[in-house]
């Protein structure tokens, strides 16, 4: 639950500036999710946490830098100075590449584009090894989580009080049956 509130508040705790670099990085994340042959990358839950981990480690790159705000699990320490643009654009390319590795190349095309835009210097350079530094820690901490893992699971023959599954009868409508009850759960 509070990971469907984090593209929020990665938003708010961006500058301006900074901000477009995060959300061409989330719909980066997505667009090569969605595309990716990686186990669970293209389901919705597995896609979305995929983003999460992109995105989490954009949002401790660049409290790193701007401060504000409390970080995820690990610190990042970083220079004076050191460019947010470069960090998150860092962060979200090598937590995804690692995430996503055949997609690769589309990835490095879009990590070469959006680090041209940031100013070369010291700034810059700084802010990609905050941004390198957190995607590691990410990696790390996220690292045997059960990602990916195949998980078979197959409907009971019989409903079973509390099994709630989607109500054919309303495909789509955001509304699940209860089958032991027959009560109907608006998500």
């Amino acid at each position: 639950r509070s990971l469907s509130l984090l593209p929020f508040v990665l938003l708010a705790c961006m500058h301006a500036a900074g901000q477009s670099v995060v959300t061409d990085w989330n719909a980066i994340g997505i667009t090569q999710a969605r595309a990716s042959t990686a186990p669970g990358a293209s389901s919705a839950g597995g896609g979305n946490v995929y983003i999460a981990y992109e995105a989490l480690a954009v949002y401790n790159a660049v409290v790193a830098i701007e401060g504000k705000y409390q970080p995820y699990k690990y610190t990042v320490t970083a220079p004076a100075g050191a460019s947010s643009e470069a960090a998150a654009v860092e962060a979200a390319y090598r937590v995804l590449a690692y995430l996503l590795p055949d997609r690769a190349v589309q990835l490095a095309t879009s990590y070469t584009a959006s680090m041209a835009a940031i100013p070369d210097g010291q700034p810059k350079l700084d802010g990609q090894a905050v941004g390198l530094a957190s995607a590691e820690n990410l990696i790390a901490l996220r690292s045997g989580d059960g990602r990916g893992v195949p998980w078979p699971y197959s409907y009971p023959s019989s409903p079973v009080l509390g099994c709630v599954d989607a109500d054919p009868g309303r495909s789509g409508s955001g509304h699940a049956v209860d089958r032991a009850n027959d009560a109907v759960h608006v998500r």
